[in-house]
């Protein structure tokens, strides 16, 4: 092991890095040194801005693919090699914004249609309604009745107010009578 990598295992160690973290940044630093052929404490700002056109254009790497290598060679440079600065114009293209499918009106209104017990039709009117999504909820008997159902709905946020009990419990659900 050599002297550099590992000073920047203590440096990273010192601040309390998760494991992962090393191993990101010990392979992005050694991405570095095996594409310049060069040890990285001998390189310049130019070797840098070109390993990074090469991430970006040549491997057509995902943003964040280039980001986390953008910061382990980051780390290494400010924190390990004591540069006063990195600055380097890596232009990633942004990140896709994905959207839900969504269903129309008539596909609604169908999936409603065909659920003939009004209690399950009006469980799935809620929960279309606000919203939810499908592994945030279940139908399932209540508890200590036979064949009554109660949604169970996954908490997303810090407080779910359900009907019966007000605050949900510490496990994340509450549950919301439909009889």
């Amino acid at each position: 092991m050599t002297p550099l990598r590992q000073r920047m295992i203590a440096a990273m160690q010192m601040r309390g890095f998760s494991p992962r973290t090393h191993e990101s940044y010990l392979a992005a630093v050694r991405d570095l040194a095996k594409y310049t052929r060069r040890s990285p404490d001998t390189l310049v700002h130019a070797d840098l801005a070109g390993y990074f056109e090469h991430l970006v254009l040549k491997r057509d790497l995902a943003p964040a693919s280039v980001r986390l290598m953008y910061n382990g060679i980051r780390f290494l440079y400010l924190k390990v090699l004591d540069w006063p600065t990195v600055d380097l114009e890596v232009a990633l293209p942004k990140r896709p914004q994905r959207i839900p499918g969504l269903l129309t009106r008539g596909s609604v209104a169908a999936i409603l249609a065909a659920c003939d017990d009004p209690r399950y039709r009006t469980m799935l009117t809620v929960c279309y309604g606000v919203s939810l999504r499908q592994g945030c909820m279940k139908s399932r008997p209540w508890p200590g009745s036979v064949g009554a159902p109660f949604l169970v709905i996954r908490r997303l946020y810090d407080v779910t107010v359900t009907p019966r009990r007000g605050r949900s419990s510490a496990d994340g659900r509450g549950l919301c009578p439909l009889a």
